[in-house]
C-alpha cells in the first residue's frame, strides 16, 4: 500500500513500547479482576485492532491508531504479564519448563504465521485485508476458550501448585530441591522489600543488557554486514537465523532452568551474546555470520525464559504481578531504545564498531553481575 518505512517503523515501535509501558495497567487489572478477565479483554482488544486495520489500516492515522495503540494495548493485556503470572501461580517444581513451553510456542507461532499469512494474501490476489479478518475471528475464538477454561489459581480446582491434591501437601513448602540445586522460596516478597536486595537489581541489569543487545542485533546486524561488504543475500539471513535460534533456545532454557540455578543460565546466555557481538564486528564469512546469529539468538532465549523463572523462584507467587509490572516496562524501554541509539551512533561516527563494543561491555557487566545475585533473605525484625 506504498506506506513509508518510517511510518511502518513508527507504528511497530509504538505497539512494542505500549506492551511494556501498559504492563502496570495489566497488573492492576489482574489484581482487581484476575488473569482470566485480563487475558479476555486483551484478546478482545487485539481482535478490535485487527478489524480496525481492515477498514483504516491503509491510512497513516488509522494504522498508528489501530496497530500502534490498540494492538499494543491488547498485547500488553494478553501476553507476558498475565501469562507469566499464571505460570508462576500454577507451577513451582517445573516452572522453567512451563515458561519455556509457552514462550517457545509464541516464537514458533510467529514463524508459522508469517508463512501462512503470505500464502493467504497470495491466494486472495493480494488482498491484505483477508488475514486481518481471519485474525479478528481467531482472537474471538481464543477469547471464548480463555473465558471458559482458564483458571486463575490452582485452588479453583481444589489443587495446589504442580497439581498436588492435598491442601497441606509438603511440596508447596519446598524451599530448595537438593537434587536439582534450584532455589525455590517459600516466602512471598513485596516489591518495596525486594528493592532493598541486590538480587533484584542485578537481575534487572542482566535483562536490560540482553534485551538491548538482542534488539540492537535484530535491527542493525544486516545493515552492518552490508557496510562491511557482505552480500545482501547472506546478510539478510542473519536476523532470521537469530530469531529462529532464539525460539529454539527458549525451550532449552525451560528444560535446564528446573535443573540448574537460573542465574547461571542467564550468565551463560549473556556470554553467548557477548561472543556473538565479537564475531559480528568482523563477520565476513558465511560461517561467521551464522555463528553470530546462533550465539546471540540462543543467548536471548536462555535469558528470556530464566528471567521470569528466577523472578518467581526468588520472590514468590503472591505479588508476582507487581514484580512483572515493575520489570517489563523497563526492559521493554531499553529494548526499544537500543536500536535507536545504535543508529544514532552510526550516523554520528559512520561506524557500528562503537555500538557493538558497547554491547560487548554491557554483556560482560550483566554476566558478571548476575553471578552475585544470591537468593535474597528477608531481614528479621
Amino acid at each position: 500500500i506504498n506506506m513509508s518505512r518510517s511510518l511502518f517503523g513508527a507504528g511497530f515501535a509504538l505497539a512494542y513500547l505500549l506492551v511494556g509501558l501498559a504492563s502496570p495497567l495489566a497488573a492492576s487489572l489482574g489484581n482487581k479482576k484476575g488473569e482470566r478477565f485480563t487475558l479476555a479483554v486483551g484478546l478482545f482488544a487485539i481482535g478490535v485492532s485487527c478489524l480496525l486495520m481492515v477498514f483504516f489500516g491503509s491510512s497513516s492515522f488509522g494504522y498508528i491508531g489501530a496497530y500502534g495503540l490498540v494492538m499494543g494495548l491488547g498485547c500488553a493485556l494478553a501476553t507476558v504479564l498475565p501469562i507469566q503470572t499464571l505460570i508462576t501461580r500454577w507451577f513451582k517444581l517445573k516452572r522453567a519448563l512451563a515458561t519455556g513451553l509457552v514462550l517457545s510456542a509464541g516464537g514458533f507461532a510467529g514463524i508459522i504465521s508469517s508463512l501462512s499469512i503470505k500464502k493467504m494474501i497470495d491466494s486472495f490476489n493480494g488482498n491484505w485485508r483477508i488475514p486481518w479478518l481471519f485474525l479478528a475471528f481467531l482472537m474471538g475464538i481464543i477469547a471464548i476458550i480463555t473465558i471458559l477454561f482458564t483458571k486463575n489459581n490452582p485452588e479453583d480446582l481444589g489443587q495446589n501448585q504442580d497439581g498436588t491434591q492435598k491442601p497441606n501437601d509438603d511440596s508447596s513448602n519446598i524451599t530448595h530441591n537438593a537434587q536439582k540445586k534450584v532455589f525455590l522460596t517459600s516466602e512471598n516478597w513485596v516489591l518495596k522489600d525486594a528493592f532493598k536486595t541486590k538480587s533484584l537489581w542485578l537481575l534487572l541489569l542482566a535483562a536490560v543488557a540482553q534485551f538491548g543487545i538482542f534488539y540492537l542485533c535484530v535491527n542493525h546486524s544486516m545493515i552492518h554486514l552490508l557496510d562491511i561488504g557482505v552480500s545482501d543475500t547472506t546478510a539478510a539471513l542473519a536476523p532470521g537465523i537469530l530469531l529462529l535460534a532464539s525460539t529454539g533456545s527458549r525451550l532449552l532454557s525451560g528444560v535446564l532452568g528446573d535443573r540448574i540455578e537460573p542465574r547461571f543460565i542467564i550468565g551463560t546466555g549473556l556470554l553467548l551474546s557477548l561472543g556473538g557481538c565479537i564475531i559480528l564486528l568482523n563477520a565476513v564469512s558465511t560461517f561467521a555470520i551464522y555463528l553470530f546469529a546462533i550465539l546471540v539468538g540462543t543467548g536471548f532465549g536462555l535469558v528470556y525464559v530464566c528471567l521470569f523463572t528466577m523472578l518467581g523462584n526468588y520472590f514468590g507467587v503472591e505479588k508476582i504481578r507487581s514484580f512483572l509490572g515493575f520489570m517489563i516496562p523497563i526492559v521493554t524501554f531499553f529494548g526499544a531504545v537500543a536500536p535507536f541509539l545504535g543508529g544514532l551512533v552510526k550516523d554520528k561516527t559512520g561506524s557500528y564498531e562503537p555500538v557493538f563494543i558497547g554491547a560487548i561491555i554491557l554483556a560482560a557487566i550483566g554476566a558478571m553481575g548476575i553471578l552475585f545475585a544470591q537468593p535474597p533473605v528477608k531481614k528479621k525484625i
